[in-house]
C-alpha cells in the first residue's frame, strides 16, 4: 500500500475532513446520470470487464460467480474523482453465504495480453457478507478491518447496494441504510472498481456507475497527496511545506505540516518529523502522538505504549477510534510474532478504553483464542462467527460447532475431518478437503488426481506410493517437504545435502535427538518439536523411571500435539506393566481412550477399543480413517498379545512392523514409536 495506507499511517483527519467534505458538496453538482449502466444482457460485458480471480457466468441477465473461492470481475476503465456505484446483488438459493461485495483499487496490473487483471493495487474491500455472511466491513487486506457492522445478507433476497468514494471517504450502504464508513488520509481521486463474490452463486446485476469527476477546486494539499501515492516523498514534503508556509496558523497549514512530518516519519527520519510537528496544536498534535505509539511499541515498551493509547482514547470521538486501531495493529503484531505473554495487558486496556468498537472485535477475539481463553471469547464475541467456530473446535465441542455455525464451512469441514465423519459435501466449497479425505481413507491414487490436491498433499501421496524421486521434484524449494521425503525413505544424514543439513530430521538421522528437538523448537515447528520431545523422553526409559514416562505424553499447548492422539499415549502405563507393574492401569488407560469416539478421527478410540478386546481385527481395519490401519494394527495387536502373555505372537508383529520401510508405517515422523517397538523386540529376544 501507499505510505499513508498502512495502519501505522491510517489517520482520520476528523474535523478537517468534515469541513472539507461539506465545502466540497457546496462546490459540486449532485450526481448526474450514470456513465455506465451495466445490465449483463449479453456477453458483450466481457469487453468491458476483466477477470481477476475465479469466474463469472451470465445467467438470466445477471453475472453469477462460479468459482469455488474468490471471484473478482474488474471494470476495465479508470474512474476519476468522486464515484458512486449502485448494484443489485443476491445470494442465489442453495449457495453458501458470503460476499456480495465491491472492491475499489487505486490501480490494477493487467496480464501481458491484456485479457485479465493480474493484481489489484492498494485495494479497499467494501464487503457485504464477509466471513460466510457474518457481517459487513471495509477492509484493507494488509491492514485489517477499518469499519465493521454486524449486518449480513440472507439467501434468496435481492439487495440494492451502494458504495460511494468521495474525496477521502468510503461509504457502504445496504438498501439505503449506511452500514460502514471510512475516511482515509489520502484522497480517492481515481481508481478501479471490481465486483467481488465469494464461492459460487453470488449474482450481480443492474450496475450503475455515476461520477462527479475532478472538482473545479481541490484542497491545497491534493498535489502533495498525489505525490505520496506515487512514492515521491521528498517532492511531497516540498509541496506540503509550500502549503504550510502559505497558510500558516490555519487548519489547512497545520494539516500540511502534519503530513510533511508524516512523510519524514515514513522515511525513518524521526528527528526531522518531530521538528516539523513541534509547534502543532490541537487535533494534529494528537495525531502525531499516535505515531510515537509506534516507536514505543517497536521498542517493546508496552507500559508506555498502553499509557499513550489510553490517554489518546480519553480524548474521545474519532481519536478514540484511531487509538483503537493502533491497539489492533499492536495486538496483531503480537499475534503474528506469537508473543502471547504480552497480550493480556492489551486486552485489559481494550476493556477499559475501547469496549463497543466493533472494528477491533475480530483481533480482540483472536487474542483471546491465542491466550487459550476460548470460553471468554465465546461470551464476549458470539457474533464473530468464524472465530467462535474456531474456539469451539479447539474446545473439541464439535457437535455444538456444527449446530451453531453451519455457515462456517472451513471449521465445519475441520470438525467433520477431526471426528472421522467424512462428508462429501465439504469438498464442494473446499476442494482440498476432498483430496485430504481420499488420503485419510487410503485412496492415494484417487487423491493424486483430485483437483483439490495441493503441493504438500501431492508430496505425501507420492511418498505413500514409494515414488520418492517424484516427491522430491514436487517438493521443489520446500525444504521441510524435502526433509520429510528423505526421512520416510530412510536416508542417512549425509544425503540431505547442504541446503537441508540443518533441518531437524537431518540432525535426527545423525542420531542426536536432543539437537534435533532444539532445532525443531528454534524453527517454530510445534508438531515436530512434540514428536521429538516424546522420543527424547522415551530414550530416558527406564533410567529415569516415572519422570520419563510422564514427559513422554506431555501435552503440547495447542492443536499441534500428535503424540496424545496416537497409541503412544498408552505407552506409559504399558511400559509400567511390562516392567512388573499392574496391568489394571493400562487397562484403564485403554478404557479412557475408548470413551470419547468423535475426536482425532476416531483413531485413538479404535486403538483403545482394540487393546481392550472390544473390537476385532476386521473392525479395526474398517475404521473411517483407515490410512496405515494395517501397519497400526501390527503395533496394537503386538501390545494386546503382550497384555495376554503371548510373547511369541507379540514378537512376530513387532518384528513385522519394524521390518517395514518408514513410508509404509506412516507419513508423519514417528521416532518415539520406532524406539518403543525396537525396545520391545530387544526385550522379547533377550535371553
Amino acid at each position: 500500500l501507499a505510505v499513508w495506507s498502512s495502519l501505522a499511517a491510517a489517520v482520520l483527519v476528523i474535523a478537517l475532513a468534515g469541513a472539507l467534505y461539506g465545502e466540497s458538496l457546496k462546490r459540486r453538482a449532485t450526481w448526474g446520470a450514470p456513465v455506465l449502466h451495466e445490465r449483463f444482457e449479453d456477453d458483450g460485458f466481457r469487453a468491458r470487464w476483466l477477470p481477476n480471480t475465479g469466474q463469472f457466468d451470465r445467467r438470466d441477465g445477471r453475472v453469477v460467480s462460479v468459482g469455488a473461492g474468490s471471484n473478482i470481475l474488474v471494470l476495465d476503465r479508470r474512474l476519476h474523482g468522486a464515484v458512486a456505484i449502485d448494484y443489485e446483488a443476491e445470494m442465489v438459493p442453495g449457495c453458501h453465504p458470503c460476499d456480495l461485495s465491491l472492491i475499489w483499487s487505486r490501480d490494477i496490473e493487467r496480464s501481458a495480453d491484456g485479457q485479465r487483471v493480474e493484481r489489484l493495487i492498494e485495494p479497499y474491500f467494501l464487503q457485504f457478507g464477509a466471513n460466510n455472511g457474518a457481517y459487513s466491513v471495509i477492509e484493507v487486506p494488509s491492514v485489517g478491518m477499518l469499519a465493521c457492522s454486524y449486518v449480513g445478507p440472507e439467501l434468496g433476497r435481492r439487495y440494492r447496494i451502494r458504495a460511494e468514494i468521495v474525496d477521502e471517504r468510503l461509504t457502504l450502504a445496504i438498501d439505503g441504510t449506511v452500514v460502514c464508513t471510512w475516511s482515509d488520509p489520502v484522497r480517492f481521486d481515481g481508481g478501479y472498481i471490481s465486483l467481488y463474490g465469494y464461492y459460487t452463486g453470488k449474482a450481480f446485476d443492474d450496475v450503475r456507475i455515476s461520477v462527479r469527476g475532478m472538482p473545479a477546486e481541490v484542497p491545497a494539499t491534493a498535489l502533495g497527496d498525489a505525490l505520496v501515492r506515487e512514492g515521491e516523498l521528498d517532492l511531497a514534503c516540498t509541496q506540503y511545506r509550500r502549503v504550510s508556509d502559505s497558510h500558516a496558523g490555519s487548519a489547512l497549514g497545520d494539516e500540511a505540516r502534519y503530513k510533511e512530518g508524516l512523510c519524514r516519519w515514513r522515511q525513518a527520519r524521526d528527528a526531522e518529523a518531530e521538528a516539523t510537528w513541534a509547534d502543532l496544536d490541537g487535533h494534529h498534535r494528537d495525531l502525531a502522538r499516535l505515531h510515537r505509539v509506534d516507536r514505543r511499541f517497536a521498542a517493546g515498551d508496552d507500559g508506555a505504549t498502553l499509557a499513550e493509547l489510553e490517554a489518546i482514547a480519553a480524548l474521545g470521538g474519532e481519536l478514540r477510534l484511531l487509538a483503537a486501531m493502533r491497539w489492533g495493529r499492536c495486538v496483531g503484531e503480537l499475534h503474528h510474532r506469537r508473543s502471547v505473554q504480552r497480550i493480556p495487558a492489551y486486552l485489559d486496556l481494550r476493556a477499559r478504553a475501547f469496549a463497543g468498537l466493533t472494528a477491533i472485535d475480530y483481533i480482540a477475539a483472536q487474542a483471546m483464542i491465542d491466550l487459550g481463553r476460548e470460553e471468554e471469547m465465546l461470551r464476549s464475541f458470539p457474533r464473530q462467527d468464524m472465530l467462535a467456530a474456531d474456539a469451539l473446535f479447539r474446545l473439541k465441542r464439535f457437535d455444538e460447532l456444527l449446530a451453531a455455525y453451519p455457515e462456517q464451512i472451513y471449521h465445519v469441514g475441520r470438525a467433520h475431518l477431526e471426528t472421522g465423519r467424512f462428508d462429501a459435501d465439504d469438498a464442494v466449497h473446499q476442494p482440498w478437503l476432498g483430496a485430504r479425505v481420499k488420503l485419510l481413507t487410503g485412496r492415494v491414487d484417487d487423491a493424486l488426481t483430485d483437483p483439490g490436491l495441493d503441493d504438500w498433499m501431492r508430496v505425501e501421496g507420492l511418498c505413500r506410493l514409494g515414488r520418492f524421486d517424484d516427491a522430491l521434484e514436487s517438493a521443489g524449494a520446500d525444504g521441510n517437504a524435502r526433509a520429510i521425503v528423505r526421512h520416510v525413505r530412510g536416508d542417512a544424514a549425509t544425503s540431505f545435502g547442504p541446503a537441508d543439513a540443518a533441518h531437524p530430521l537431518a540432525i535426527l538421522a545423525d542420531g542426536d535427538i536432543a539437537a534435533a528437538r532444539a532445532a525443531a523448537e528454534t524453527a517454530g515447528d510445534a508438531v515436530l518439536t512434540g514428536l521429538l520431545s516424546a522420543d527424547l523422553a522415551l530414550s530416558r526409559w527406564p533410567r529415569d523411571g516415572a519422570d520419563a514416562l510422564r514427559d513422554l505424553v506431555a501435552v503440547a499447548p495447542d492443536d499441534s500435539d500428535l503424540v496424545t492422539r496416537s497409541v503412544v499415549a498408552l505407552l506409559p502405563t504399558f511400559l509400567e506393566a511390562v516392567a512388573g507393574g499392574a496391568w489394571s492401569r493400562f487397562d484403564q488407560a485403554c478404557e479412557d481412550a475408548a470413551r470419547e469416539r468423535m475426536i482425532w478421527q476416531q483413531r485413538l478410540w479404535h486403538d483403545g477399543a482394540y487393546l481392550r478386546g472390544r473390537i476385532d481385527d476386521a473392525a479395526f481395519l474398517a475404521q473411517p480413517c483407515c490410512e496405515f490401519a494395517e501397519t497400526r494394527l501390527l503395533v496394537c495387536r503386538a501390545m494386546r498379545h503382550e497384555r495376554n502373555d503371548r510373547r511369541d505372537a507379540a514378537l512376530t508383529d513387532y518384528t513385522a512392523w519394524l521390518a517395514l520401510p518408514r513410508w509404509r508405517r506412516g507419513w508423519t515422523p514417528q521416532p518415539a514409536l520406532e524406539r518403543f517397538v525396537a525396545m520391545r523386540v530387544a526385550a522379547l529376544t533377550a535371553p
